[in-house]
Parts: structure tokens; C-alpha cells; sequence
């Protein structure tokens, strides 16, 4: 097995993104990538949820905020310049789910931070929330990718992210910046680069092997540009803005489950459904299953026993 880095500088969310989805199309038999990357001033959201319903459009309009949709399930997030973020791609030989998780726990430990996986996708220190994460599979290529809050700014990190209540009353937290902690406020001196170092060592320890760094030569510039522009398309990251609907909302076994209905003569004339669920379900398939049932039975409880 080949180990290998890579980080870039870049800050532009669209980039970043496309030059994850190349490593998960391009990356070799027995390579292990690890790709380290920042965004500026951005909203993520996850591959099946309403984008409206993620954020704060007056706020993030005004201060300029980026938004984007990345390819995996769950939950939006907040990055900026003091966010650092994480792709760990590998394909099925080597696919194990634990072992991002495993080294970049070790990597936090050698550096003081006593870090621990908590619930279905989180890291946590101090018993709050630093990391979020997500999985993607392309084939037989898998990618966990996530956050590392260092210094981010958790009152606009607020400002911009609308979470529902029922999500926060779950955790036991009134507030997203009370549920999650910055490594920075455990240890002031911890930063981006002690963060890399510590992970390129306790990854090359975790495989027994040695890591090798590498730089754009890796990449195809044009089929680069290509998924910039797919990334950054606004029909894909926003879609319709709907208007007509009925919504019902929940926390369900699944995670979150929105539902838009439009209602005619007590039936489902159309649904769109959305979610923050890992698993990316087929949300497709159990729309087409909902048009012409009774509308009092389309659920979120529902809907989440059709997509589990």
C-alpha cells in the first residue's frame, strides 16, 4: 500500500471539493490518501437536504458567505479559515471505516488532546463536540471526510447555521457554539500545521509504513476545472426553491426528515424529502412510492421506516 498527502492552500469551497471527488475517481490500487484542505467563509451542506432550510439567507448574503453541497449525507457545517478540514480515500481492499477516526486520534493524543469517537459520526474533547464527519463510497473507492475545529469562530458559526431545536434538545445543549469546543481553547498553542504533522506520523505508524507527500502533478487540470464548475453550479447546490408545500419535520431514527407536500384533494400530489442521514438513502425511489397515497399518512416517521 502507497500512503500519501496531500493539503492544498486553496480557500475557494469549489475547488476543495472537486479535488476530493478526483482522489475518489483517480486514486490507485493500494493507495491511501490523506487530504487536508481549508475553506473560507463557507456553509456545507449535506448531499440530500433542502438547502434553504441550512442557513440564514439574509445573514449569509450579507456577509458574503459561500455555500456549498458536498457529495456525502449528514448535516451542514461551518468552515472558515480556522477550520480545518480532512478526506481520508481508499478504495475497498483497504476500506476501513475506523481508521481515519484511529489516526487522527492518535495524532490528537500525542499532542495532549484527549479525543475520543462519540455518537454515529463525531470526535469529541472535553466532552464536546471538534469534528464532524461523513462517508461517501464511488464504487468501490471510499471517502471519510470531516471537520477540525482549531480557532473557528463559533458566534458566526451560529449567525449563519439554522439547527433545529429538536436537534440541540437532543444533545442536552441550548446552542450549536455551547455543544461544540475548538482544540484551541483546550490548548492555545495547537494550530494547522502540528495538527498535519501529528496525523502524517500517526497515520504512517498506524500502516507501518512510510508517507509520501505529493503535489499537483497528480492532477488532470482541465478534468479539475470541470468539477470546479460542477461544485459550484447553482442548480445543483441550492435546487428548486419550493413554494406550495406543506412541511413536516422530525427527528426520526434515521436523523432528520423534512418533508414538502403539495396536498390535493387530501392526497400527495407531489413530496420532496430531505434529510440529513448518513446512509444517503434513495430518496427518489421512496418519492415516486408517496405520489398518490393519503396525505395524513406522509410522515416523517414514516418516510424514515421507507428509507431505512
Amino acid at each position: 500500500m502507497k500512503l500519501k498527502f496531500y493539503q492544498t492552500e486553496i480557500l475557494n469551497p469549489y475547488r476543495n471539493l472537486a479535488l476530493e471527488r478526483y482522489f475518489t475517481e483517480k486514486i490507485k490500487d493500494g493507495e491511501y490518501i490523506i487530504y487536508f484542505w481549508t475553506n473560507k467563509d463557507t456553509i456545507v451542506i449535506g448531499r440530500n437536504q433542502y438547502a434553504y432550510d441550512q442557513f440564514n439567507e439574509k445573514e449569509t448574503q450579507k456577509d458574503g458567505i459561500k455555500i456549498a453541497r458536498r457529495l456525502s449525507g449528514g448535516g451542514a457545517v461551518y468552515h472558515d479559515i480556522n477550520n480545518l478540514n480532512f478526506s481520508f480515500v481508499m478504495n475497498a481492499a483497504r476500506f476501513d471505516k475506523n481508521s481515519g477516526y484511529d489516526i487522527i486520534i492518535r495524532a490528537l493524543k500525542s499532542l495532549g488532546i484527549d479525543a475520543e469517537k462519540s455518537g454515529r459520526n463525531d470526535m469529541t474533547a472535553d466532552g464536546r463536540k471538534f469534528s464532524g464527519n461523513a462517508f461517501l463510497s464511488r464504487g468501490d473507492i471510499y471517502c471519510h471526510h470531516g471537520t477540525i475545529l482549531i480557532d473557528t469562530d463559533k458566534e458566526r458559526m451560529e449567525k449563519y447555521l439554522n439547527v433545529p431545536k429538536d436537534k440541540l434538545a437532543g444533545k442536552g445543549v441550548q446552542s450549536v457554539k455551547s455543544r461544540v469546543v475548538n482544540l484551541a481553547e483546550l490548548d492555545k498553542d495547537i494550530g494547522k500545521e502540528s495538527i498535519m504533522h501529528a496525523v502524517w506520523t500517526a497515520a504512517a505508524g498506524f500502516f507501518g509504513e512510510p508517507a509520501e507527500v505529493f503535489g499537483d502533478e497528480y492532477f488532470d487540470a482541465e478534468e479539475l476545472a470541470a468539477g470546479e464548475r460542477f461544485f459550484s453550479d447553482k442548480r445543483y447546490i441550492f435546487g428548486e426553491k419550493l413554494a406550495g408545500y406543506v412541511r413536516r419535520s422530525a427527528r426520526t431514527e434515521i436523523g432528520q426528515v423534512d418533508l414538502y407536500v403539495k396536498i390535493m384533494e387530501n392526497s400527495v400530489a407531489d413530496i420532496k424529502i430531505f434529510t440529513d442521514s448518513m446512509a444517503l438513502p434513495d430518496v427518489e425511489r421512496a418519492r415516486k412510492a408517496l405520489i398518490g397515497t393519503d396525505a395524513e399518512g406522509a410522515t416523517p416517521e414514516y418516510v424514515s421506516g421507507l428509507l431505512g
